[in-house]
């Protein structure tokens, strides 16, 4: 295969599977083929991620027992002793401090910070939060009816129906984007938007560090590094844009 497409291989999957190491050139010799293979073939990587051909594209995602833990060698980063597993017949997943939990494709952590950062990541996936505004324990979930935003710094609300309308999500897309609540308050529509009475002030006291990783992500047959690098480091937020 020529040296550039192993290179873009090699560059995505080290933006995909950060930390994961043992990927060869074998590996990336087996994801080129699979791009020419039919829908629903796939191959196994280390660490318990799985390559499978899909659609337009290549989805990575860690393979699961049938307990529903992650399969993980040392360096993966599959499901941690200690997470919040959502199950099959559960709505939500809790989330407290020093925290982690799993809900669909995603692998949530909560961290307090020791002070106020005063320079704090504004990401796509990374939203720091004072944690004295939070009034009920931090679940993860999908949308229920009743759901609301602050939108403003006067306190005016915006109902999470109207946003996803707004943000033109289609309706069938809407039950699969999680949130993070705090009772009927939406604290974080999850690589979308962070409600605004959340956010950090001159005021914040206490921070606490949310963070989503994806547990499946897609190589699109067109892929190249700098897009990828977009979808799975997470692009900068405008939390802090929204007056």
């Amino acid at each position: 295969m020529p040296a550039m497409q192993h290179e873009l291989i090699r560059l995505s999957l080290e933006m995909l599977l950060p930390g994961v190491r043992d990927v060869g050139r074998i590996h990336e010799r087996d994801l080129l083929a699979l791009f020419a293979k039919e829908p629903g073939k796939q191959i196994d990587l280390p660490h318990g991620f799985r390559a499978v051909r899909r659609g337009d594209g290549i989805f990575l995602t860690v393979m699961r027992s049938k307990d529903g833990a992650a399969a993980s060698g040392k360096n993966g980063r599959g499901r941690a002793e200690g997470d919040s597993v959502l199950k099959e017949t559960e709505e939500e997943a809790a989330l407290p401090p020093g925290g982690s939990a799993v809900w669909g494709t995603y692998r949530f952590f909560a961290e307090m910070e020791h002070s106020v950062p005063p320079d704090f990541p504004e990401k796509r996936y990374t939203k720091t939060i004072d944690y004295d505004k939070i009034i009920s324990t931090l679940v993860i979930r999908k949308r229920r009816k009743g759901d609301f935003l602050t939108v403003r710094s006067d306190g005016a609300r915006k109902s999470l129906s109207d946003f996803f309308t707004d943000a033109k999500v289609p309706r069938e897309e809407r039950d699969q984007i999680p949130v993070v609540a705090d009772g009927s308050e939406i604290v974080w529509v999850v690589g979308m938007r962070l409600g605004y009475r959340y956010r950090i002030s001159g005021d914040t006291h206490r921070a606490l560090t949310l963070t989503a990783e994806r547990t499946e992500a897609e190589l699109p047959s067109d892929f190249c590094p700098g897009s990828l690098s977009s979808f799975v480091n997470g692009e900068k937020g405008e939390d802090y844009g929204h007056k």
